[in-house]
């Protein structure tokens, strides 16, 4: 029994000093050094292993598979462009520590980054946006001119819906006046999205400044060619020698938000409700 809380104290003072290492240089660099992610992951498996080959080693295959499940996470969320490598990296550590609490841990995980990221994300968005107004403003007026079909669209579909509410059941009332609801906030939350990443999250940056790992937001192009195109899931070092190869000055680059700051808010959440045990069984 002790020998297992010490293992539980043990990896969750390495994830709060990581996570808060991590957080600090996202927010100073928006960046974490591959060094730090890797090394999460490695010793938290490490710890694992070891308190496993003396008790059980059911428990480490329950590690092991909690990392192979956030790895396939991590993976899916990088390749589309959602996540930085930093905080896919980072989110397989967790799935290594955090079967050892229990299953339905790895699931309120989960639910917290989606919840508290979602509000972290809203919160950063908003300050861009506010620090700057008027750019903002006229991007969104120009981004709502070009979806007036998208307007009508919607409209109509309103229309109809708030007719047919007086000809169905109250139940399927709140259904239908929920779903148009959602309808509208997912529209004008999706041109919010792409006027703060077009004037605060996309930048044109120096070539010396760019590095391995970076998103293109715009393709490199040279002599009218295509050198680099912005489909690639980030630069790599063959990309950084073809801009210096061809003496590219500059190029735009999807800076996006220090995420990490959000996963330590939810991991600290997560741990929280672990020790008050309010976990719901699986």
């Amino acid at each position: 029994f002790y020998p297992y809380i010490y293992m539980e104290i043990l990896l969750i003072t390495i994830t709060l000093i990581i996570l808060i290492i991590a957080s600090i240089t996202d927010l100073k660099t928006r960046e974490v050094p591959d060094w730090l992610s890797y090394s999460f992951i490695l010793i938290s498996l490490a710890t694992v292993l070891i308190y496993s080959l003396t008790t059980e080693f059911i428990i480490f295959i329950y590690s092991l598979t909690g990392f192979t499940a956030m790895f396939a996470l991590g993976a899916l969320l990088y390749y589309t462009k959602q996540w930085g490598g930093a905080d896919a990296k980072i989110l397989m550590g967790l799935g290594a520590v955090f079967p050892i609490f229990g299953l339905e841990y790895i699931f309120i995980l989960l639910i917290a980054i989606v919840f508290i990221g979602g509000f972290y994300s809203l919160a950063w968005g908003l300050a861009i946006y506010i620090k700057h107004l008027k750019k903002a403003n006229k991007k969104l007026i120009s981004l709502l001119k070009e979806q007036r079909t998208t307007r009508f669209i919607l409209v109509v579909i309103a229309v109809i819906a708030l007719i047919s509410m007086f000809l169905v059941p109250t139940i399927y009332q709140i259904l239908i006046f929920s779903i148009l609801i959602l309808l509208i906030f997912l529209f004008y939350l999706t041109l919010f999205v792409k006027t703060v990443e077009q004037i605060g999250l996309i930048q044109l940056i120096p070539t010396p400044s760019v590095t391995e790992g970076d998103w293109l937001a715009k393709s490199v192009k040279h002599n009218n060619k295509i050198l680099i195109s912005n489909t690639k899931t980030c630069l790599v070092k063959k990309d950084l020698s073809l801009l210096k190869k061809h003496k590219i000055k500059s190029v735009w680059i999807k800076v996006g938000i220090p995420f990490i700051p959000a996963i330590f808010l939810a991991v600290l959440t997560t741990i929280i409700i672990y020790f008050m045990g309010l976990g719901f069984p699986l």
